[in-house]
């Protein structure tokens, strides 16, 4: 087995720097300020991509009029 207290020595770095990142994310964000900031970038996000799915959208619909147009000239 192993010992469980050589592989927490081996952590104690890797600890201390998670511990400050997360103090600093904290202090950061903290409080209902925090949390409206967070709120506000995920809603951001979200839109970001909503919009870029709507390019694509508006993109297909003006290919597919200009094949409809393709198809009605040849038509003529």
């Amino acid at each position: 087995m192993v010992d469980l207290n050589a592989t927490v020595s081996f952590l104690t770095p890797y600890y201390s720097t998670v511990e400050q990142i997360i103090g600093t994310i904290s202090l950061l964000v903290g409080g209902i300020f925090g949390i409206y900031l967070i709120i506000l970038v995920i809603r951001l996000i979200y839109l970001k991509k909503t919009f870029d799915f709507y390019k694509e959208i508006k993109a297909d619909m003006a290919r597919l009029e200009n094949k409809i147009d393709e198809i009605a000239r040849k038509k003529k």
